[in-house]
């Protein structure tokens, strides 16, 4: 009986640890297949976000939210602006100016701008052309070094009322605009009317009476948009409507250069052209290194000259140019 006993007791422990080691295998599996299906919905995601960045219509729609619904967004989102001056070269004479609540013109005028905007076309940024009926983006990730120093100098603003004397040396007019979840920073930038009228005296009829202005208390405000910048997703994306004006401003020419004689090895590996040194002499100028950049940053057209037959691919470029000189 005591045999009968313990070799029930053996078959009962064996078998509860079958169970256990059944259970631990089985939770094991789900928590694999758990781990495994987290892993997939991230890479979904990644490749969800990356399309975005290779999808014109994509990313239009990050921006048609407010585009659409620029009436709305006046009425009920929640901006705050400012005049700042901001030149990556005299850092130290930078500075910000927080606009009263209420600044009605100024706003209105913004509105305006945006309206204008609804009709055109989302393109990704083309480094050597600009197509005037649509707006580029690029990731802010490109420019994100001096986006931050130009964030940082917002971030310390100071009232207008207490140093009104800087309005006329400012050079971008900036709103941030706080609509259905999502904040956009909506530039324009402009030359600082102190630089318009440098030696010069502003003057103006008083009931007959020729009076000077003081002009440290103006300000130019061009009435277009030079960028949007707005969380989409994960990223941050900047909206480009006036390249040459935001290339200057965020220095961007600089991102490209550098970007193509990092990869020029890469670029000399596609056979296009017959001279390393001729290349290397030329890479300063904008239009050989943004024509390196845009082929380098375009994987599928990258793939394609790889790809293809490279005499062929030569006298059609050649072909190509003859045609734009004519």
């Amino acid at each position: 009986m005591q045999t009968e006993g313990a070799h029930k007791v053996v078959r009962e422990v064996c078998h509860y640890n079958n169970v256990f080691d059944k259970l631990v295998e089985e939770t094991g599996k789900k928590y694999i297949f758990a781990i495994g299906k987290e892993e997939q919905m991230m890479k979904n995601k990644e490749k969800e976000e990356l399309q975005l960045f290779n999808d014109d219509e994509a990313a239009k729609q990050g921006l048609d939210e407010l585009l659409n619904n620029v009436e709305d967004s006046k009425k009920n989102g929640r901006r705050n602006l400012y005049m700042l001056r901001f030149f990556l070269r005299k850092q130290k004479d930078n500075f910000a100016l927080a606009l009263p609540i209420g600044t009605g013109e100024l706003e209105d005028a913004v509105f305006h701008q945006l309206r204008q905007q609804n009709e055109k076309t989302c393109v990704k940024y083309d480094v050597t052309s600009q197509n005037k009926f649509a707006y580029e983006w690029l990731p802010l990730t490109e420019v994100q070094e001096n986006w931050n120093l130009f964030c940082n100098l917002q971030h310390g603003a100071i009232e207008m009322s207490k140093d009104v004397s800087k309005l006329s040396s400012a050079n971008i007019v900036l709103m941030i605009l706080e609509y259905s979840g999502k904040r956009y920073y909506i530039g324009l930038c402009q030359t600082p009317f102190d630089n318009v009228y440098k030696g010069k005296r502003l003057l103006f009829n008083d009931s007959g009476e020729i009076k000077s202005c003081v002009q440290n208390r103006y300000f130019l405000f061009m009435e277009s948009i030079t960028f949007i910048v707005a969380q989409i997703g994960n990223r941050m994306i900047a909206y480009i409507f006036d390249q040459a004006k935001f290339n200057k401003f965020f220095n961007y020419d600089a991102y490209i250069e550098a970007y193509a004689n990092n990869n020029l090895s890469e670029f000399t590996r596609l056979n296009l052209v017959n001279s390393w040194e001729v290349l290397t002499q030329k890479i300063k100028k904008k239009y050989v290194y943004s024509t390196i950049y845009k082929i380098l940053k375009d994987e599928e057209y990258l793939q394609e000259i790889k790809n293809a037959d490279l005499v062929l691919f030569k006298k059609r470029v050649l072909e190509n140019d003859k045609t734009k000189r004519r």
